[in-house]
């Protein structure tokens, strides 16, 4: 009996790609969820943040990421990325230059393809979370 190892790793690659995107899409998710449970937290004066079922950012390069997922597939500005983690609850104000910090993981991000230019709704040059495609083609943004 022989194996057809190539129809098989066909399958597992398939298969992977598909898990991958799911999670991906998952992910997306999760940070929008993050962002209405910080947003009701507040409307309720609930300030345990931290000890929510998944809130924990992580640290600055983790919640920024976390804020661009959540207001995808929209962009939006440095200024406006640093407000985003003040309402999910992350201590950015703790950092003795927050916008020197924010441009210094942005930019680390785009260089790394996280995230991408583009336009915010009200015209301003910002950027927006890259959503990855995992065995197919290339997701090109339109600017």
């Amino acid at each position: 009996m022989t194996r057809d190892y190539k129809t098989d790793l066909t399958e597992a690659n398939a298969k992977l790609a598909q898990l991958l995107n799911d999670r991906e899409r998952l992910n997306i998710e999760i940070a929008k969820l993050q962002f209405r449970v910080a947003a009701l937290m507040t409307l309720t004066e609930d300030e345990e943040v931290d000890q929510k079922v998944g809130m924990t950012l992580g640290g600055l390069t983790d919640a920024v990421l976390t804020a661009f997922r959540s207001i995808f597939p929209s962009a939006m500005t440095p200024i406006e990325a640093k407000e985003r983690l003040r309402r999910l609850g992350f201590p950015i104000d703790h950092y003795k230059n927050p916008m020197a910090a924010m441009h210094t993981v942005i930019s680390r991000l785009y260089d790394a393809r996280k995230i991408a230019p583009k336009r915010t709704d009200k015209g301003e040059t910002g950027f927006v979370y890259v959503e990855r495609r995992f065995g197919g083609p290339p997701v090109t943004l339109e600017t």
